[in-house]
């Protein structure tokens, strides 16, 4: 066994840039594995807003508690941010955009697509 073991300099994830196309990859995953957390808020939510007038009522009194709001927001911000991210990475897999270049270009449209989405659904829910 060699004396010399080869070992990771730096663990802290915070140091590193990361290139556009893999915040993008990330935030995909991150979307969809909040998308997947959310499935019961959203489905509780269609079930009270198509039971009965009464409950629909109350729903629409729980959704205008400023905390209920943040999380229909961020749930509104990961599905739109979900459907762009994938749709990019479909396109990539049927063979558009795999270029270093295009590819950075993309993931740059998608991060400020993001941010775009991110303004219009504040703006509606609040």
């Amino acid at each position: 066994m060699s004396a010399t073991k080869y070992r990771p300099v730096n663990l802290n994830l915070l140091s590193f840039k990361f290139p556009p196309m893999a915040l993008v990859s990330i935030g995909h995953r991150v979307s969809g594995f909040f998308l997947f957390l959310c499935l019961p808020w959203a489905i509780f939510m269609l079930s009270q807003a198509v039971s009965t007038p009464v409950q629909f009522q109350a729903l629409t009194i729980c959704l205008s508690h400023p905390l209920v709001k943040m999380v229909n927001w961020l749930l509104l911000v990961a599905c739109a941010y979900h459907v762009i991210a994938g749709a990019r990475h479909l396109m990539m897999d049927m063979g558009w955009g795999e270029s270093l270049s295009v590819a950075r270009a993309t993931a740059i449209l998608v991060l400020f697509l993001l941010v775009v989405v991110m303004v219009l659904a504040g703006v509606w829910i609040w």
